[in-house]
C-alpha cells in the first residue's frame, strides 16, 4: 500500500537540498575553509534533514511487515 505525498512535497525537499548546498558554499567562501569540506558539510546536513524529517513525519499506518 502507498502512502499520497502532498503536492508539491518533492519540490520543496528538493529546494532544501540545494539551499543546503548553497549555504555549505557560502560557509567556505566566508570562512575560507577548503574545498574538499563542501561534501563532507553538504552530507552532514543531508543527514540532519532527513532526521528532521523522520522526527517530524506521523507513521503511516499501514502494515509494519
Amino acid at each position: 500500500m502507498t502512502t499520497a505525498r502532498k503536492p508539491g512535497s518533492g519540490l520543496i525537499f528538493a529546494g532544501t537540498i540545494l539551499s543546503v548546498i548553497g549555504v555549505c558554499i557560502i560557509a567556505v567562501e566566508v570562512w575560507n575553509l577548503p574545498g574538499y569540506w563542501v561534501p563532507l558539510m553538504v552530507g552532514l546536513g543531508l543527514i540532519l534533514i532527513g532526521l528532521i524529517r523522520r522526527a517530524t513525519t506521523r507513521p503511516s499506518g499501514g502494515d509494519p511487515r
